[in-house]
């Protein structure tokens, strides 16, 4: 990479505000600290990233999803209201206004509710129940990361352990406004290459810890794992 980062912010995400922690790593001073606050918020991560980027250039990593599994991203673009948007982050800008997408009222408690605009959901109790959700698609809402290191599909918010929804659906709900007009911050890989997008000073990026997991030890077989069979009408 032609470009290094003067600061790498890392953010450990969770519904809970009180529960998030961020560490900034300063690579030219080889120095790691954790910055202290009680309820981090993005604005709050994103204003820590402007005062270090008067200092130099600064990624910030989240570890929650930035990006879409391939099986809804065919649904979205399929889907008028969405204008076949060009990338992820041109879809979510236009989620900003949409208050019932981010709503967790509106998590879907089984199969048969499930939308393309209500795709959060829970998984309920019994034999079968995630794969109920997970069989709509061909790739089970998972990205090939989710895949390769056996995770859960991103849109289960609840019923069993190791979900990220919850978290990356609030994140989404923050993030949304924040696309329009003339941001101060790029996002990879959707702004482009991350060398140029260094330079430019201010890159938020997924992180993506399982995936050292996944190095050390054969993961855990999941849902994501699993092919699904058939395909959600659009």
């Amino acid at each position: 990479m032609k470009s290094q980062p003067r600061f790498f912010a890392s953010a450990d995400w969770s519904k809970d505000p009180r529960k998030r922690s961020v560490y900034v790593a300063d690579l030219s001073e080889r120095r790691i600290y954790r910055q202290a606050r009680p309820d981090w918020a993005l604005a709050s991560l994103m204003a820590l990233a402007r005062q270090l980027s008067e200092r130099g250039s600064v990624l910030v990593g989240v570890d929650l999803a930035l990006g879409l599994p391939q099986s809804y991203w065919e649904l979205v673009v399929a889907e008028p209201r969405y204008g076949q948007p060009a990338t992820f982050i041109d879809w979510l800008e236009q989620l900003a206004d949409d208050s019932g997408f981010f709503d967790p009222a509106n998590t879907v408690p089984n199969s048969e509710h499930w939308r393309v605009d209500r795709p959060w959901f829970q998984v309920p109790g019994g034999p079968g129940s995630r794969t109920s959700f997970t069989e709509k698609v061909d790739d089970g809402f998972c990205r090939r990361i989710e895949r390769n290191t056996g995770a859960n599909p991103l849109f289960i918010v609840r019923g069993i352990p190791g979900t990220v929804g919850s978290g990356t659906r609030d994140f989404w709900r923050e993030l949304a406004p924040h696309l329009s007009g003339d941001r101060n911050f790029r996002i990879w890989p959707f702004d482009g290459p991350l060398s140029d997008l260094l330079e430019r000073g201010i890159v938020l990026a997924e992180t993506y810890p399982r995936l050292a997991y996944a190095a050390t030890r054969q993961p855990p077989t999941t849902s994501c794992q699993r092919e699904g069979r058939t395909r959600v009408p659009n």
